[in-house]
């Protein structure tokens, strides 16, 4: 699965990064849309361009709301999960946010575990919904490789291939990390 990370500083959005992608998922970053930069146009575009399964967005304080009111009145982005990492988000913040639209709110700072369990939990639901295929999901691939989480099935080139426990645990890893492969 996709997840988009619209976060700012730069130092941050490279943290959040690292963590969706140790996690395995595929990650596409989105420079300036925290920063405010592009206007809300330009963000909604950036968005839509990146086609994610989740929008991550780590705005600074104020602007979030704005922008999660825009997309959720936009037809097409308006069922795309949302989690806000609000930097040491009162409650008062946390309830603008959710009230504007997100679909759950993070502060920082936040335990990497919970962030990641958050993350699921919103993949999920997004299958459920039917916003996302589960194959999106459940299904790695590399090359002419595919590995099927659920079933424990490999193919290379459409051919079903035997392996051990390890070797499918090995492959799944290697799928899920290619930078480190």
């Amino acid at each position: 699965m996709t997840c988009a990370v619209g976060a700012s500083p730069a130092e941050f959005r490279a943290q959040l990064t690292a963590l969706l992608e140790g996690g395995g998922h595929r990650v596409a970053e989105l420079r300036g849309l925290a920063a405010q930069s592009l206007g809300l146009a330009g963000a909604l575009a950036a968005v839509r361009a990146a086609k994610p399964h989740l929008l991550v967005a780590a705005f600074p304080a104020g602007g979030a709301a704005d922008f999660i009111r825009s997309l959720r009145a936009s037809a097409d982005m308006r069922l795309l999960p949302v989690l806000c990492v609000a930097p040491k988000a009162g409650s008062e913040e946390i309830v603008s946010l959710l009230d504007a639209g997100a679909d759950d709110v993070i502060a920082r700072p936040f335990s990497p575990q919970i962030f990641l369990a958050r993350v699921r939990t919103l993949l999920r639901r997004a299958v459920w919904a039917g916003g996302a295929p589960e194959d999106a999901v459940t299904v790695l691939t590399g090359g002419s490789i595919e590995l099927r989480l659920v079933s424990r099935s490999a193919l290379v080139a459409g051919v079903p291939v035997a392996l051990t426990r390890l070797e499918f645990d090995l492959l799944a890893h290697l799928l899920k990390h290619p930078d480190r492969a």
